[in-house]
């Protein structure tokens, strides 16, 4: 990655006309690249022939640089004369030595890539049409609220499993949807890595404490990219999200619980100096209960705590580092919001194992019992996986019902036989024991027990 600048070069008068910053790092790229070929991508070619040498094809002549783009290319000489006047304005612009005439265009110094979670948008709107919403919000009722077996994780991942014709293409199609939203805007290195509806009514609170969400740290994520991406199926005088410490508005609390200014966390400095550390869930456990965390602010600054306004159809997108929770103000009987989150991760290698207390990690844990072989495994060191993968959730539907049935019942005795295993070693050590210190109390010992 580079610095990027936007340059206006008049060929005519071979000089530069303006030049401005942008703000934004880029791939390095040629100036008019001559030609393209198939084994070259953002390189400028000096070659198509495919009887020439890779260094031949990735080595432009300068002369090419100027002069093959174009429909009816320059004379050489021309060309080497432009080629000259853009070395003069680089090096005498940026003070970089050049080590002849007609060297290629150097590069400025490459930086390191700076975090863009910070600007991350607050919502994105029409995530979700009507008719999607509809059918989501029919599965939620249908297959979830009030169920016996209820998970707070995968239930979308259990409804395309227990689910076969026209609903199954309804519920992939509207995972679909979530997942183009979230290329359109954050780009293709993400993965969903789990689901959960989210209700709320007066008598249901689904995480009434603050906290932040445990399971973005899974992955390595210095620059704090991942996020939740909730979406607003259905409410009734309910148009709006839980409780969100934003970080723009609290950007001094963010600095108190990092021990860090929170501008080396955002962007405008060097990212990979200040990676973003989670806050100790024993904080959240001493004080998650509070109306306002227990950090004082300084002169002029305040606790602000969020609801964003959103239509249906519409997604708040939660930022890794930000602290929320369940909003705790009172409803009457007839108020309610149904949402769907969620949790996106970038494609980085995982750091850490799921906390075995979290809800999360339980839930994976019960999904794993349920539909054996179905998730893939969470490694160490390896990217975090599709847990949605088409192929692999089609293989698993494909298997025959007496398969299934056999897989599930092996699964499901799976903990009785571990505890089994425990009490017996337990025995053991208990028998050991009563062999080596008897004979020090002077008693005759029981070889036969033994």
């Amino acid at each position: 990655w580079v610095a990027t600048e936007l340059v206006a070069f008049d060929l005519h008068w071979l000089r530069v006309k303006w030049r401005r910053p942008l703000p934004l790092s880029g791939l390095v790229n040629a100036v008019s690249a001559p030609r393209l070929a198939h084994s070259c991508s953002w390189r400028a070619c000096s070659s198509t022939e495919t009887q020439a040498s890779t260094a031949t094809r990735h080595t432009p002549r300068s002369e090419d640089w100027l002069a093959g783009g174009a429909q009816h290319p320059l004379p050489v000489r021309r060309a080497r004369k432009l080629h000259a006047a853009f070395d003069g304005m680089v090096a005498g612009e940026h003070k970089l030595p050049l080590k002849s005439r007609g060297a290629p265009v150097p590069v400025l110094a490459p930086l390191q890539p700076l975090c863009t979670s910070a600007h991350y948008p607050r919502r994105l709107p029409r995530v979700l049409d009507a008719e999607t919403r509809k059918h989501l919000t029919n599965v939620y009722w249908k297959r979830i609220h009030g169920r016996p077996f209820k998970l707070t994780y995968y239930n979308l991942l259990r409804s395309l499993v227990e689910s076969s014709g026209s609903e199954y293409t309804r519920t992939a199609a509207a995972l679909q949807r979530v997942r183009d939203a979230v290329s359109r805007h954050f780009g293709d290195d993400f993965v969903v890595a789990n689901d959960f509806f989210s209700f709320r009514s007066a008598t249901t609170r689904l995480f009434p404490s603050w906290h932040q969400d445990y399971e973005f740290w899974l992955t390595h994520a210095a620059c704090a990219d991942n996020f939740n991406l909730w979406v607003m199926l259905d409410h009734k005088q309910m148009n709006y999200s839980f409780d969100v410490y934003e970080v723009p508005r609290n950007e001094w609390l963010y600095t108190s619980l990092q021990g860090a200014p929170w501008s080396r966390h955002t962007g405008r400095g060097n990212s990979s100096a200040s990676p973003v550390r989670m806050i100790p869930q024993s904080f959240f456990e001493a004080h998650g209960r509070r109306e306002h965390l227990p950090v004082q602010p300084p002169t002029g600054k305040y606790h602000v705590v969020s609801r964003v306004q959103l239509a249906r159809g519409d997604a708040l997108v939660l930022r890794q580092v930000e602290i929320h929770r369940t909003d705790r103000q009172r409803l009457s009987s007839g108020e309610w919001r149904l949402a769907l989150g969620f949790k996106v991760l970038r494609k980085s290698p995982i750091v850490r194992p799921p906390l075995t207390s979290s809800p999360f990690a339980k839930d994976l844990d019960m999904a794993r019992m349920r539909w054996p072989g179905l998730l893939p495994p969470l490694l160490i060191g390896e990217p975090f996986p599709d847990m949605y993968d088409e192929a692999r959730l089609a293989a698993y539907k494909a298997l025959p019902e007496t398969v299934l049935n056999y897989v599930k019942r092996s699964a499901s005795h799976q903990p009785a036989l571990l505890g089994l295993e425990v009490v017996a070693t337990l025995a053991i050590v208990v028998v050991v024991a009563v062999c080596l210190l008897t004979p020090r109390r002077g008693r005759r010992v029981n070889w036969s027990l033994c």
